[in-house]
């Protein structure tokens, strides 16, 4: 199977960690003035996504653009070499901030396998022998499989100049896609499949009505959370022929899955150093790319929407509980102090005691699909499935003294 070619790598930071961090005295970098490029976009849903959570010069790029798109996409059909040109300038920019690839999968897929009860089946054009491709193939066939070639071979160029720069990267594909035994594909990563993590999800689980089993390799640890795999608790459309051919049905992302992807970029790059949307009004990063909703303001006229934020945060702060499931707390809300577990980790070091009343904001259970975290729970927890890994953000509420305290050191919008 193809995700035997792609060996798991051992469980260590990602050098982004280092890399993309800032010193003490530095100033923290707003991710508005960042950009983050989605390739072979299709609608481009990521890229509405990751624009939503603060990277707002964010763009998709595909051959075609339709009416449906979900945000900005720059056409660029890259077996052209003027529109490959386009793309580098894109990708030497100083503000590329991270970068996503989705190939298309149609001459790789192993639906191509399928054989119908009635009715032409398609024919297969690669198999795990021949991944680039039957070489008796001729034709329509033979000119296709060399285009997917090419825009492999693209992506592969890519993956490895965004490793080498530091870059956050990310590729998708069907698990077992013959695209990822492709030569034109894997001949740019020799050399640095240690700096990648393999993340195996079902996207069922990510708001999909298909069990489609997913491979995303990419270098950013905290997308190793999407490991999900199917828990069996509900029940599934089915794929095959129906008038149109199931597997096209599912080339467009879930957005609940480019929410939790585009939230967990937005975690790694606030771990890293930058500024992301802000929690209060008065921020400095409030006003930075808000300047028309501050204006707005200033002109007595209510802004819609919720990109204002309110003047006070609604949480004193928010921390991340991680560990096993039977340990991390279910409620929604904390109805008394919970001391936390030796074997619960807290984002925060320093807490020890999550006070009564503060309330669950998301519950995540991860771990099935990815080895990397498995091994990172389950190392000194033996009693510990990798399948029952809970990871929940509490919203800690202000004391009401500290609330008022802060409320009147805030100035009106339209103060001096």
């Amino acid at each position: 199977m193809c995700q035997d070619k792609l060996k798991h790598t051992p469980n260590v930071a990602s050098p982004l960690q280092h890399d993309l961090s800032h010193g003490p005295c530095e100033p923290k970098r707003n991710i508005n003035h960042s950009l983050f490029v989605e390739i072979f976009a299709g609608t481009a849903g990521l890229t509405a996504a990751v624009r939503k959570v603060g990277l707002h010069a964010s763009v998709g790029v595909d051959s075609s653009v339709s009416a449906k798109c979900k945000a900005p996409v720059i056409r660029l059909d890259l077996r052209q070499e003027h529109a490959q040109t386009l793309l580098w300038q894109i990708l030497n920019r100083p503000n590329l901030i991270g970068v996503h690839l989705a190939p298309p999968c149609g001459t790789a897929s192993r639906a191509r396998e399928i054989v119908r009860k009635k009715g032409p089946s398609p024919r297969p054009l690669r198999s795990e022998r021949y991944p680039d491709g039957f070489p008796w193939l001729r034709g329509v066939n033979r000119d296709r499989v060399a285009s997917a070639n090419l825009l492999y071979d693209i992506a592969g160029k890519v993956v490895a100049h965004c490793l080498r720069m530091k870059i956050v990267v990310s590729v998708e594909n069907p698990a077992r896609s013959h695209f990822w035994a492709t030569s034109h594909f894997s001949k740019h990563l020799q050399g640095l499949k240690d700096h990648l993590f393999q993340t195996f999800f079902h996207h069922c689980m990510h708001g999909s009505r298909r069990r489609k089993h997913t491979l995303l390799l990419h270098n950013c640890p905290q997308l190793c959370k999407l490991a999900i795999l199917c828990d069996g608790s509900h029940t599934h459309e089915q794929w095959g022929y129906n008038k149109t051919w199931a597997t096209s049905l599912e080339t467009a992302y879930p957005p609940l899955l480019c929410k939790r992807y585009a939230d967990l970029l937005c975690q790694h790059l606030q771990a890293a150093g930058y500024e992301c949307l802000p929690n209060e009004l008065g921020e400095d990063t409030a006003i930075t790319g808000h300047n028309n909703k501050h204006s707005q303001i200033g002109a007595d006229k209510q802004p819609r929407g919720k990109k204002i934020p309110p003047l006070v945060s609604e949480f004193q702060r928010v921390v991340t509980l991680t560990g096993p499931s039977n340990l991390v707390p279910h409620a929604p809300k904390f109805a008394s102090d919970w001391k936390i577990p030796t074997m619960v980790r807290c984002s925060d070091s320093h807490l020890t005691v999550v006070p009564a009343h503060a309330r669950v904001l998301k519950s995540h259970i991860y771990g099935g699909g990815d080895r990397k975290l498995k091994d990172t729970m389950s190392s000194s927890h033996d009693h510990s499935s990798p399948e029952n890994i809970r990871e929940i953000s509490v919203g800690i509420q202000w004391s009401p003294h500290d609330f008022v305290t802060r409320a009147l050191a805030k100035e009106h919008p339209k103060a001096p």
